[in-house]
């Protein structure tokens, strides 16, 4: 063979072997680029995902979006836990930022066209678009956050940066072109004859996994078998690198689907999946005329193992209720958790018959009733249940929910521990309460309250000493509503507390005009519910409430009740003792009635105690009554307190509260509740002789 020949093989096995290693640079690094490219997205989108989860079930609590507080601390985590992810936000439907990783671009308006256009349109999904902050080009993940109705509220969108793909790509093709200089090296010759076992069969390889990554990006654990000694040893090497990176810094859809549709704590399906299966349910029972039944659990008095025991135990104690009720369940029923202590069985297919329900709901109240091991004790709880059954209570999903759970709060009412049906005498009741929690709502912004007070006397010199403040609702049709029909309402939906405030302003304010019109110097005792008491800025309160007025603290005397001590009496203690270095009194309002004992009522800085209402009815006839009285006046001077009686209403009851030793009376022997401007009438003019005359 000619020297030309040979050179023109030579040259022909060069420009061969040049050709194929920039073919394998740029195919590998294109193939790379496009499924590195979909594996960051993929990420991006799981991600979003999860903070979608999150917000949906804090809306689902009732909070307006609006009012949510904080979130952005959310997106703040996912930025730091997850590498690549250059920003996560929540945006308004007009493109308003609400919650943004980067606090500075709270409030502002996006951008980017492309990913207001997706919010708008409530679309999820990756586009790409131009960050003009960071002048790349990005991809953003869209995912749509919804109501519990399924109303389109806003979007969630993280942000990767495109230029990180390019980066890698870069870095490939950095590997790739040392590669191609080994050959040179090694030599024409020997790549020539090899070139097919050690590029063609790994490339191969290395094309064949990243489609089996493409067809699966949710399994990252995927890796390039090429083995090291060969010339792609190094390309897999560093893929592999990257995608054991990229697998550490991602969690999968897989994880964040179910989190989705399931309850972190239990495992239980959670509000989102139960919607679905129990419209399933329904379905199947109206195609082939069956029943549903839907029973709504809550636990009774849980709230003391949370605060006695701690949440750690409380969260031990729900995981162990919920197996039970899962094991109660066949596997056709779908029992759920819907928040706190709260869960919801649909059972599927039911017979028509009448009785079927009872067993069932008998097996799950006895499950729940079983003690609960928690550490070295036992504990026992048990459940209020009420039940609806497709069709004749309702007719859907929302109502079947919505009766079930008015049916569990009457069994609240009957005494818990108990199962109720729904009826619409009970949608008539919670139709009426209802109306009763708005109304108390209106009342609040319209200051439709007013307060009235009722005198103290003092048995030794038969003067009024003091008054107590009572709230009335002045309501614009019924007229003036009493405390007993409108409390109870606000103290479970928590309205007691800015009611109760109002009281305190109202109160401090009262005391200090009449002193001003020369009236001799008055208690003001002030009534402060469990809600209240507990409430973080309670002093807060009443040191406002004793500047804006002027009014001397020592003259304003608060009134607890034994049952807000249950929660804690070390952090109760704390509390009194602070309102003391105020200067407010303080008293124990219905003594004997709560849960106090001896031992905690000696450490409460307290100054009165007040015999309770209901003891005083049967006296002087009732003999137990009269020992009950003499015990609690007997107890309160032995500790040095002054003891006052309320609900005084004859002169034969105010003998025998004189004779006994008592210091003070209070009740309609002396005055009903009135309106401030008579109460200086009556400290002028009532005696302790006009009331026994």
């Amino acid at each position: 063979m000619s020297v030309g020949l040979k050179s023109r093989i030579v040259l022909i096995a060069a420009g061969a072997m040049l050709f194929a290693t920039g073919s394998i640079i740029a195919v590998s690094g294109y193939i790379f680029t496009r499924e590195y490219a979909s594996a960051l997205q993929s990420r991006s989108l799981a991600i979003a995902t999860g903070l979608k989860v999150q917000l949906e079930r804090v809306l689902q609590l009732g909070i307006p979006l609006e009012n949510l507080i904080g979130f952005e601390e959310q997106a703040q985590e996912a930025v730091k836990a997850y590498e690549g992810i250059d920003y996560a936000m929540v945006i308004a439907l007009d493109g308003r930022i609400l919650f943004h990783s980067d606090p500075a671009r709270m409030g502002k308006v996006i951008a980017e066209p492309e990913i207001l256009e997706a919010a708008r349109k409530g679309e999820q999904g990756v586009t790409r678009q131009f960050d003009d902050l960071n002048g790349h080009d990005d991809f953003g993940a869209v995912v749509p956050v919804l109501d519990a109705r399924g109303t389109h509220l806003a979007s969630i969108v993280v942000d990767v940066p495109a230029h990180q793909v390019a980066s890698k790509a870069r870095r490939l093709g950095l590997i790739n072109a040392g590669l191609g200089l080994l050959f040179l090296v090694v030599g024409l010759g020997a790549l020539i004859a090899t070139l097919s076992a050690l590029v063609t069969n790994p490339l191969n390889r290395f094309i064949t996994t990243l489609r089996e990554i493409r067809l699966d990006t949710t399994n990252l654990t995927r890796r390039v078998a090429v083995a090291p000694q060969e010339d792609m040893g190094r390309l897999a090497e560093t893929f592999n690198e990257l995608m054991q990176e990229l697998q550490s810094t991602t969690v999968s859809k897989t994880q964040f689907e179910h989190s989705a549709t399931h309850d972190a704590l239990t495992g239980l399906p959670n509000r989102v999946l139960l919607r679905d299966r129990l419209e399933n349910a329904l379905a199947y029972a109206r195609r082939y005329g069956r029943r549903t039944t839907i029973a709504f659990l809550d636990l009774d008095n849980f709230k003391i193992i949370n605060d006695s025991l701690g949440h750690d135990l409380g969260d031990d104690f729900l995981k162990a209720v919920a197996e039970r009720l899962k094991n109660c369940a066949r596997e056709l029923d779908t029992v759920s958790r819907i928040s706190g202590d709260e869960f919801v069985i649909v059972f599927f297919d039911q017979p028509n018959q009448d009785d079927t329900v009872i067993p069932l709901l008998e097996r799950l109240q006895h499950a729940v009733t079983q003690p609960v091991s928690l550490g070295s004790h036992e504990y026992t709880l048990t459940a209020s249940i009420g039940f609806a059954i497709f069709p004749q209570d309702g007719a859907d999903g929302e109502t079947l929910l919505r009766n079930a759970d008015e049916a569990m709060y009457r069994a609240k009412e009957l005494g818990r521990n108990n199962f109720q049906s729904f009826s619409e005498d009970l949608h008539a009741r919670f139709t009426e309460s209802l109306a009763l929690h708005n109304g108390l709502r209106r009342a609040i912004e319209n200051r439709e309250f007013v307060v009235h007070y009722q005198p103290q006397t003092d048995l030794r010199s038969g003067r009024i000493v003091g008054v107590e403040a009572l709230v009335r609702w002045q309501h614009p049709e019924q007229g003036l509503v009493p405390p007993d029909q409108f409390i109870p309402a606000a103290e479970d939906t928590g309205l007691i507390a800015p009611i109760g405030e109002f009281v305190l302003r109202a109160a401090c304010a009262q005391a200090k005009a009449w002193h001003e019109a020369g009236l001799p110097p008055l208690r003001m005792a002030v009534n402060l519910s469990p809600r209240q008491f507990w409430q973080p800025d309670l002093l807060d309160i009443v040191r406002s409430a004793l500047s804006e007025s002027g009014m001397n603290a020592a003259y304003l005397e608060l009134e607890l009740t034994e049952s807000l001590i249950i929660r804690s009496v070390e952090d109760a203690v704390k509390t009194m003792h602070a309102l003391r270095t105020m200067g407010v009194g303080l008293s124990i309002d219905d003594f004997g009635t709560g849960y106090s004992s001896l031992s905690s009522l000696k450490r409460f800085p307290i100054s009165r105690l007040k015999i309770a209402q209901q003891f005083l009815h049967e006296i002087p006839a009732d003999p137990n009554s009269i020992a009950i009285a003499h015990a609690v006046i007997s107890l309160g001077h032995d500790m040095k307190l002054s003891v006052i009686a309320e609900g005084v209403e004859t002169p034969d009851q105010l003998h025998f509260l004189r004779a006994a030793g008592c210091d003070e009376i209070q009740g309609y022997l002396v005055s009903r509740p009135v309106p401030a401007e008579k109460i200086p009438a009556l400290v002028k003019a009532t005696t302790l002789e006009a009331l026994l005359s």
